[in-house]
């Protein structure tokens, strides 16, 4: 069917039959990004580590995480930690402990 639209020489037809094919291309292109989008979040989200404290004192606490562990977390898990000694935890610092950057400890004074 193509081929006798682009004989019949009338270029409104062409293009109607390339704006087609291509809504086509971008509907059915839609649905595949419909059913994997919320299975690529889902995936990307349980690659989040918790964060966890890897060292604790009266005076300062280190909370470890992967790149994928919500800001959030930390700063909650660091909190809670100075808590137990009725202090609040202030962010000093962060660095990878690997040459991929794939943990990081965040350094916390608690005051």
């Amino acid at each position: 069917m193509p081929t006798v639209l682009a004989e019949s020489g009338s270029h409104r037809v062409k293009y109607a039959l390339a704006i087609g094919v291509v809504a086509s291309i971008l509907g059915e292109t839609m649905k595949i990004i419909g059913v994997f989008a919320p299975l690529a979040l889902l995936l990307l989200a349980s690659c989040a580590a918790p964060a966890a404290v890897s060292d604790i004192n009266d005076s300062m606490v280190k909370v470890r995480g992967n790149r994928f562990t919500p800001v959030a977390e930390i700063d909650s898990t660091a909190q809670n930690a100075c808590g137990q000694y009725k202090k609040t935890a202030v962010k000093m610092s962060q660095f990878c402990t690997d040459s991929q950057c794939a943990f990081q400890d965040t350094l916390y004074v608690c005051k």
